[in-house]
């Protein structure tokens, strides 16, 4: 695991070693919690560890409501310090301020760079689960925007891999699911059909009711250089009704 901010690496692995892998339940996860299973079900998934801390490298897992470091069955945001961290990011101190200079309450601690990236540690293992602001939080419980978007990629055929985004925007009064994907070139699509694919499968697997679904041409969905969704343009982009310009399949 690593990060440019830690000039890359911050825990590995012995080359050769066997890849280290945990069953957890879904449903811990959705409340901050790690319950390791012996069985794998429809309620687990499996993880695969990032490695051990490299020598020099100190990495917290921290609980964001108490800015203290998390028991060791809860999920938390992955905090790091160590010499080849970064100073901050240039000419942007709030940015710095913000990131790369945390601090543990009621600890001496620190500074620490706060990664965004959310995990545990379990054994001397880090594992992550996501991203902290891609994390979708539904009726108490936390859903992951990775897991809905491969629901949604298997619930049709006409659905591109790695061509949709879920997110949620607030409306004053609750969390609501929107769902942007996007359609496989040259298919003719049954619109009602594909929505109709999507919003069952959201429900079944997760539980949560998609408030809207937009299907667009390939390629409409933001991406970085390489090739990641970009989550925050994509909400911001519905928010400003920028999609509706764009021709819908």
């Amino acid at each position: 695991y690593g990060l440019a901010e830690a000039t890359l690496m911050v825990t590995g692995a012995q080359k050769g070693n066997t890849p280290v892998i945990q069953t957890v339940m879904n449903s811990g996860l959705e409340q901050n919690k790690v319950i390791i299973s012996s069985e794998k079900s429809n309620d687990t998934r499996t993880l695969v560890s990032c490695g051990q801390m490299i020598p020099g490298q100190q990495v917290k897992i921290v609980n964001l409501e108490t800015m203290t470091v998390c028991a060791s069955d809860q999920v938390g945001e992955i905090w790091i310090s160590g010499p080849s961290v970064a100073n901050g990011y240039w000419n942007k101190p709030l940015e710095t301020a913000l990131t790369f200079e945390a601090r543990l309450r009621g600890s001496d601690e620190g500074p620490f760079l706060r990664t965004g990236d959310l995990g545990f540690l379990y054994d001397g293992e880090l594992y992550i689960t996501g991203r902290l602001k891609n994390l979708i939080i539904s009726n108490g419980k936390n859903y992951y925007s990775h897991d809905l978007e491969r629901t949604v990629e298997k619930s049709h055929p006409s659905v591109r891999l790695v061509g949709c985004a879920v997110f949620s925007v607030n409306d004053g009064e609750a969390e609501r699911i929107i769902v942007i994907a996007e359609i496989e070139r040259n298919v003719i699509v049954n619109e009602e059909e594909v929505i109709k694919a999507i919003r069952s499968a959201i429900a079944i697997d997760h539980d949560l009711h998609v408030t809207d679904i937009r299907l667009t041409s390939p390629g409409y969905i933001p991406r970085t250089t390489s090739g990641k969704i970009r989550h925050f343009l994509c909400k911001t982009n519905y928010m400003s009704e920028a999609i509706n310009e764009t021709r819908l399949i």
